[in-house]
This record gives structure tokens, sequence and C-alpha cells, in this order.
């Protein structure tokens, strides 16, 4: 009976590990598409190159980039390690795949999407980023990344790594997440521009629905993260610098954000959540002294709250087109430019035809006659120009 209880024991935690052993993900971009099975279209040719900290692993077509990615892996370490005053005992892997859809058949997670920008995988300590193409992105998902790693180190490292993973569910996502982000030194006019439209609307998240992302809306995601690093510099910023390092140390010995946040600033969880939202609404609120709503400036064209974005003006201005997730999946809208005959151009070929609408940079072109849409998008992991004939209502997929 004995014997028994312990292989259920043995067995039960095991499940619960891999639940929860991949709990870091660098800022996602579009959620990934509902019901998508993973297709593996390349098998990657693995090779090693070692760093006085880091193992990586690559493939032959990326070996050029080796020498710069050991630098920003090594600047990573010192800067990671001494903000959060702690060094991993071991080399830790890492895994740099060349594409973004590359990355997507990892067999290191089934959990990856178009979505995701990179993860850091807790029972192994090991991360994995795909290449964009921007030497900037490169050292934010390996420093966002990395600093899962150290923070994993942290909390599981020891003596039964796996019955302490099973407080993974204990970590709140604004601090997993938020000094990820605040050890990027990223911070930009984007996040910026989210953090005070969220302040001075009264549309900022508190701290107590900050502990989960899962309950939140697809074009709440991106805010979160940022309100979450902004949360940690203002820890820094209010409390000290030092507290930063703190913070991790209180929550390895701890279950519950309020006590780690009284050890740190004497205050509870509410009362430093309502600090911190009128800082962040002090702050920005100079930007709107002496102006008035943004309805007297012009009007608004899209009524719904989901995410809106890539809007393109037709060659006569008549038109718009726009991606949203209005319909709980990124679809192609049109509307006149006064807001109104709003319609789906795709409704009825995403996951026949399209995996996933790439939204970075220009995603929507017109062609100069008005007559075509032009826009990147995925199928089975490979990526293609399509162009929709507005008049003929058809989509065309253009030839590699």
């Amino acid at each position: 009976m004995k014997n028994t209880s312990v292989k259920d024991f043995i067995v039960k935690t095991t499940i619960l590990i891999l639940l929860v052993c991949i709990s870091g993900c660098a800022v996602p971009t579009i959620p990934p598409p509902f019901g998508r099975n993973k297709v593996r279209t390349k098998r990657a040719e693995w090779h090693v190159a070692e760093t006085p900290h880091f193992e990586i692993y690559y493939y032959p077509e990326i070996e050029e980039l080796i020498p710069r990615i050991s630098q920003i892996l090594e600047e990573t370490y010192h800067k990671v390690t001494e903000d959060l005053d702690y060094e991993p005992l071991e080399k830790t892997p890492f895994f740099i795949y060349a594409t973004h859809n590359d990355f997507e058949q990892t067999n290191i997670s089934d959990g990856v999407g178009e979505g995701v920008g990179g993860f850091a995988e807790a029972f192994k300590n090991r991360f994995v980023i795909p290449l964009t193409g921007s030497d900037r992105d490169l050292e934010y998902l390996i420093r966002h990344e990395y600093t899962h790693i150290v923070t994993f180190e942290i909390f599981y490292g020891g003596f039964w790594k796996s019955v302490r993973l099973l407080k993974s569910v204990f970590y709140p996502y604004w601090f997993m997440e938020g000094i990820a982000e605040y050890e990027t030194d990223s911070w930009d006019t984007y996040a910026d521009m989210l953090v005070r439209d969220a302040a001075i609307s009264d549309q900022l998240i508190s701290l107590s629905d900050l502990g989960n992302f899962a309950h939140l809306e697809s074009h709440q995601i991106l805010l979160a993260y940022k309100q979450s690093w902004s949360f940690i510099k203002y820890i820094a910023d209010t409390y000290g610098e030092d507290k930063i390092a703190l913070l991790p140390f209180e929550f390895k010995d701890r279950f519950d954000s309020n006590s780690v946040l009284y050890r740190i600033t004497k205050k509870d969880l509410f009362r430093v959540n309502k600090e911190w939202h009128d800082f962040l609404k002090q702050k920005y609120s100079k930007d709107t002294e002496g102006k008035k709503e943004p309805g007297f400036y012009g009007k608004q064209l899209t009524k719904n709250k989901k995410g809106n974005r890539n809007p393109a003006f037709s060659p006569d201005g008549e038109k718009i087109v726009f991606i949203s997730d209005r319909n709980n999946c990124y679809d192609i809208f049109m509307m006149n430019s006064d807001g109104s005959g709003v319609r789906s151009l795709l409704k009825n070929k995403l996951m026949r035809k399209i995996d996933v609408i790439h939204s970075d940079g220009h995603a929507l072109s017109w062609s100069p006659d008005g007559e075509k849409i032009a826009f990147v998008a995925e199928k089975r992991q490979k990526d293609y120009i399509y162009i929709f004939n507005l008049k003929k209502r058809k989509l065309r997929r253009l030839k590699n």
C-alpha cells in the first residue's frame, strides 16, 4: 500500500511539472490560431558553440552570426546576474532558430505559435528564440528570456527541484514578466503611449488582475506586459533599486504578492497599487492639460473595444482597410472613410487558405488603382504574399 502511494505521488507530481514547466514568454504580438496543429517542414542539423556561461545550439546557416550572438549573451549574463545578485551554477543551454517559422516547429515546447516571441523552460533551464533580422530584437529577446532563467534558478535551484516547480502557479505574471521586461532596458515611445493612454482614460489594469494574463482580451496583453514593467520600475524608483534584487528571493519563500510587497514596501498590495496608479495618472495628466476629448478633433471610426490595427487608406481616400480581432480571430476588414459599411474581407478563407495574418510594419498595401489589397500571411509554417481582388472578392497566393 505504501509503495502504491509513493508511485501515485510521483505520477501526479510529474504531470503537474509538465503543466507548469514552461512559464516565461517574451511579449506576444498576435495570438496563435485556435485548433492549429504543429507542422514540421524542416529538420535542423544542430551544432554547439560554447561561451563562458552558455551552450549555444544552432544550425549551420546561421553560423556566421554566432560571434555576435555570443557577445550579446555574455553581456546579458553580466547585466542580469549583477542586477539580481545571483549567478547560475552551470552553463545555460540556448537554442537559436533562423526564422520564426522554424522556431514554431521546435519540439522543446508544444505551446509555440505565431504570437510567441521566445520562451524559457524551467525544468532544464534552457531558453529558445528565433532570429527576426533585427539586432535590437535579438538583444531584447535574449535579455528578456535570460532574466526568466535566472529567476527560475533562484526559485527552483538546488535539491527537490521537481517539488519546487509546483509553486510556479503562485508566482504572479506582473513580477515574472515585469522584471524580465525591466531588464531589457528597451522602454520606447510605443510602450509609453500604451501606458499613458490607459492612465488618462482610467483603463489601467490593477495588480490583482495582473497575477495572470489568461483572462485578458488579446488587445490588453501588450499593455499588461508594459504595465508590469512600469510597476517594477516604480518600485525601483520609489523604494530603491536594491529592492529589485530582493523581489525574487522574497517570492521564493512566500506564496502571495501581498506579503512580498509588504516586506519590500511596508505597504499592502491594495495601497501600493493605488499609489502606483495615482503616480501614472499624475505623470501623464500633463499631456492632456488644455486639450479636449478626442471626439472634438475627429470622429471615432471604430466603435468596438477589440484590437484594431494597421489602417491603410485607399488611393482615393474613400475606403480604409485594417486588421482586427473583433470576431475573436484576426481578419482584414474594410469600411468607408466615415466609419460606415464595415465588412470582413477574409471571413470564409481564414484557416482554410490562411493560418495567420502578419501585422508587422506596413501590413496592408493598396494597388494604385484601388482594386486590390496586398498583405503577408502564413500557411503551414510558410510565409506568402497574398493579393485580394476587391471587385471579384477573390484571394490569390503568389508563388515563392
